[in-house]
C-alpha cells in the first residue's frame, strides 16, 4: 500500500512507514514544538503527511563542512543558561559576604 505525500497517517505509522522504526512518536511531537512539523490533529489522535516531514527533513539538514553555521552552535540549552546564571549568582552573593 503506498501513501500518497498529502495522506494523514498517524505518527506511529509514519516512524514506521518513512523512518523504517529508527525514531518515535516523541522525536516528531519534539520537533513539531521546535517548529520544524506540522502536526494535524484530528480529535485526540495526531497525524502527519509524508509532504510535512519532507518539509522538516529539509530544515533539518545539517552540513558537515559547515556544522559551525548551524544556528543551534550558538545558542545555549536551558541548561547551561541556568547553571551560568546559578554560578553567577553564588559568585555575587560570595562577594557581598567578603569584608
Amino acid at each position: 500500500m503506498t501513501i500518497s505525500d498529502d495522506e494523514p497517517m498517524t505518527l506511529a505509522e509514519a516512524c514506521e512507514t518513512v523512518f523504517r522504526g529508527h525514531i518515535k512518536p516523541a522525536t516528531l511531537k519534539a520537533e513539531a514544538a521546535r517548529g520544524r512539523l506540522v502536526i494535524e490533529r484530528i480529535g485526540r489522535r495526531d497525524f502527519v503527511t509524508r509532504r510535512a516531514i519532507k518539509e522538516m527533513r529539509e530544515q533539518c539538514r545539517v552540513t558537515l563542512g559547515n556544522q559551525n553555521e548551524s544556528q543551534n552552535d550558538f545558542e545555549p540549552s536551558r541548561a547551561e543558561v541556568a547553571s551560568a546564571t546559578a554560578y553567577a549568582s553564588a559568585r555575587a552573593l560570595r562577594a557581598m559576604k567578603k569584608p
